[in-house]
């Protein structure tokens, strides 16, 4: 089935006994297919389009096929396939005389292995799938089987949501990291470090010493950059550390894999040292910052318990003067 669209049909769609054919001059989709605009409905009783000569009837099934916001394949009970629409072309960018007769698993990945086929139509979960050309997509399914005349068929309705879940991702993803820094916001933080658990974890918070004196004497932007500083200096030391994150304001979180005692403090002493090492800027400044680590080294700690206990290593830094590390084992 191919070409044949009836003039300015954009899509028809069958419910009950109607057939609706929308149609729109010129023809219109939105950018993602996935929408019809600017569009006139015409009903037409199932039983007008019964009472229509055969060319008519033909006309009006490949306007269907052909004009659909999605793409429609059809097979037969070989699972070869009998129709590759227009839209169907579009999404894998491959022209239906190069998918006729093929089975459809060399085409894409869809798992057809039923033999129960009156259940009616049914989603697939999305799957990703490849161009000719090897480019990565991502598709949504909802195949149909049906039954004309004993025969066994599939009719499978196809839509690229590459670009939506590409915004889902970046939303979700923006949802959990802080601007600025780059890192995971307190959000993204409490999530992973709740993933993570009952291993055995190591939890430090990084606090930046009279991190007001900076904005107060030099302004928000030169604020900006030690924020920045810090958090590069964080990601060149721990490069595997299970989450980095900016917790607030002037503060930093750390999870990482519990190791020994003085690996750990070997460890938070370099990241001290680097951050000190601030890159020459139109103002000299110098920034510290007091560390408090708890050290688990048993399983099933909790993330309140981490916390609290590094909040008290961290309390104890800077009651000793601040711009040093204090490590608290929890052993028990």
């Amino acid at each position: 089935m191919s070409g044949g669209a009836l003039p300015n049909a954009l899509a028809t769609v069958i419910t009950g006994r109607n057939l609706i054919l929308a149609v729109a001059n010129p023809p219109m989709r939105s950018p993602d297919q996935t929408r019809i605009a600017n569009c006139a409905f015409v009903v037409h009783p199932w039983e007008m389009i019964e009472s229509m000569p055969l060319q008519t009837q033909n006309a009006l099934l490949r306007g269907l096929i052909q004009t659909a916001p999605y793409g429609i394949l059809v097979l037969d009970q070989q699972n070869r396939v009998k129709c590759w629409s227009a839209l169907a072309e579009t999404i894998f960018e491959t022209p239906a005389c190069d998918t006729l007769e093929r089975p459809i698993d060399e085409l894409l990945v869809v798992d057809l292995d039923f033999s129960d086929r009156s259940g009616g139509a049914f989603r697939l979960a999305d799957t990703q799938t490849k161009r000719d050309c090897n480019s990565a997509i991502e598709i949504e399914q909802f195949v149909h089987p049906i039954k004309i005349d004993s025969q066994d068929w599939t009719i499978i309705y196809i839509s690229d949501v590459t670009l939506r879940r590409q915004r889902e991702q970046r939303l979700t993803s923006e949802a959990v990291t802080d601007p600025l820094s780059g890192l995971l916001n307190r959000r993204g933080f409490q999530r992973k470090l709740e993933s993570v658990l009952p291993d055995k974890i190591t939890l430090a918070i990084v606090d930046t010493d009279n991190f007001k004196r900076i904005n107060d004497r030099f302004g928000h932007q030169t604020g900006d950059l030690a924020i920045k500083h810090i958090a590069q200096q964080l990601g060149d030391c721990f490069p595997e550390a299970v989450c980095l994150a900016r917790l607030g304001g002037d503060e930093f979180g750390v999870v990482l894999k519990t190791g020994s005692l003085a690996e750990t403090e070997a460890n938070f002493e370099q990241l001290r040292q680097r951050i000190m090492d601030v890159p020459p800027s139109e103002h000299n400044f110098s920034i510290t910052v007091s560390i408090g680590v708890a050290l688990s080294n048993v399983s099933g700690t909790s993330a309140r318990e981490l916390l609290k206990s590094a909040d008290q290593s961290l309390y104890r830094a800077k009651e000793a003067g601040r711009n040093r590390i204090s490590i608290q084992p929890i052993n028990a």
